[in-house]
């Protein structure tokens, strides 16, 4: 680790600070700052493959969620200004860092696939993995909840009641961690049974599993055994494409093959990561839309095709715990940080023994498995008795609770474990602690709803890059813009 930038002080992180109420957003002002955040933030991909964001923006323009998850720059950013409710709080721990995902929104939980064939909720989007002031998570999951509950259809009261069961679960688990009381077994198949919204992920989840789904959906049966689909894969969804990688960026995958290997927790054999084929996937995620995704097919455990294996290959960047979130304590670089990630983030390491990191072409990437078995929860599944404030309530005490026990690892600067730290600070003011934290997503969902309003408007206005102006490609950049591909065009996202 590096060393840490005065961790003795007592900076309160990330203006997480005990103040005064803010007042209302000048529209104006907002507006203005929304769009210099999200240049800021998207400067290189904006300079070096602008078409790709123009694709990540028009993604976060169709719903509020997708605004949501491509926003977090500026959930961060509002996170750090003491001027708004979302970065004020009685129950600050200044100097302590606990281990998190550092986006802890709903859609970052879904289904992974062990190594003995079980699926398990689990945090399934590690990008951001780092250390942060707990506020940021928790914030992030309850905004997000509320969210969630609205999209739903849900009425304001039970939407809070929602967010209320989510706080209250996230502390509940962290009083009992701090008592010692043992919160151990990953969330699976047992815990199905009153949970619809789990009960849904899981039943797909087996269902696509025990099908090699997606060897069906990627691949064909050609002359020299399977190989990827080229072009649209579902018209359905014209914008997720397949596309040839020039062959040195090929070439270069059985290096990183050897050295994602050589990183993992439960290695295979070295033939089982023979790379058989591998594409350029455009058009999945919302923040990670403009990054290089490549799929890699593999051998597998035998020379069968049908137990050939699909990785993802994904381009990743820092944390963005560098940003506003002072000192800031990080691994040696993005593969360390991905290297040790799911030690913290998940119930066991090996919750998906396919994830690690390497450098491919000298690019940082974060390695996976790709299975339609490891199904992520989608707001756009809300609906019927998935839809019901109890079953949104019960799913969220399930993330809140996974969220509050990754936390509660080894915290820097914490006294004894980070849940002691905070079971300390909130000590007989527990209900204030969960109203407090209802109140901030609440109201920061409101902001979340009409920044996204703010952000068409701005697109409408400006363009579909908010106003950037392209300048033309360095020569040094043109090997790598090889790797981007020609992108599908975007698909229009104002209809009104």
């Amino acid at each position: 680790m590096r060393p840490l930038a005065t961790l003795a002080t007592a900076l309160v992180l990330g203006g997480l600070a005990s103040c005064a109420t803010s007042g209302p957003l000048d529209p104006g002002t907002r507006a203005s700052a929304l769009v210099t955040t999200m240049i800021r933030a998207d400067r290189r991909e904006l300079e070096g493959r602008p078409r790709l964001v123009e694709g990540k923006y028009a993604r976060m323009a169709r719903t509020v969620y997708d605004f949501y998850r491509g926003s977090m720059p500026l959930f961060r950013a509002d996170s750090a200004d003491s001027r708004l409710r979302v970065a004020q709080t009685r129950f600050d721990l200044p100097g302590v860092l606990p281990f998190s995902v550092g986006d802890a929104h709903p859609e970052n939980f879904g289904l992974l696939l062990a190594g003995d064939g079980t699926l398990a909720l689990e945090p399934n989007d590690l990008d951001a993995a780092d250390r942060y002031p707990y506020q940021i998570d928790l914030r992030r999951l309850a905004v997000g909840i509320a969210l969630s509950a609205r999209i739903a259809g849900l009425s304001e009261a039970d939407t809070r009641v929602v967010v209320d069961r989510c706080v209250t679960a996230y502390l509940a688990t962290i009083r009992a961690l701090a008592r010692g009381e043992p919160i151990t077994g990953r969330i699976t198949e047992a815990d199905e049974a009153a949970n619809p919204i789990l009960f849904d992920l899981l039943r797909r989840g087996r269902r696509d599993r025990d099908a090699r789904a997606e060897l069906e959906a990627l691949t064909h049966m050609g002359p020299e055994g399977r190989r990827f689909l080229r072009g649209v894969v579902d018209p359905a969804e014209p914008e997720h494409v397949l596309a040839d990688l020039p062959p040195w960026a090929i070439a270069g995958l059985a290096r990183t093959m050897l050295d994602y290997r050589a990183r993992l927790e439960l290695p295979p054999a070295p033939e089982d990561l023979e790379v058989l084929d591998a594409v350029r996937e455009h058009g999945t995620g919302v923040a990670s839309w403009a990054r290089i995704r490549v799929l890699v097919l593999v051998r597998g455990p035998s020379d069968s095709p049908d137990d050939d294996l699909v990785l993802e290959v994904k381009e990743e960047g820092q944390s963005g715990a560098t940003g506003p979130l002072p000192p800031g304590v990080f691994a040696d670089g993005e593969v360390e940080r991905l290297r040790e990630a799911p030690r913290g983030a998940w119930t066991t390491p090996t919750a998906d023994p396919y994830f690690g990191a390497a450098t491919w072409v000298g690019i940082p990437v974060q390695v996976r498995r790709e299975s339609e078995a490891q199904k992520t929860f989608r707001t756009s599944r809300l609906v019927d008795e998935r839809a019901t404030p109890e079953a949104l309530g019960a799913f969220s005490e399930l993330v809140a609770s996974l969220l509050a026990r990754l936390q509660s690892r080894p915290a820097l600067g914490a006294t004894g474990t980070f849940a002691q730290s905070l079971d300390a600070r909130v000590a007989g003011r527990e209900r204030a602690f969960v109203e407090d934290e209802v109140e901030v997503a609440l109201e920061h969902a409101d902001v979340v709803e009409e920044d996204w309003q703010r952000f068409r408007d701005a697109l409408r206005a400006r363009g579909p890059l908010l106003g950037f102006v392209e300048a033309d490609s360095s020569p040094h950049d043109l090997e790598r813009a090889a790797l981007y591909g020609s992108p599908p065009p975007v698909a229009p996202w104002d209809t009104e």
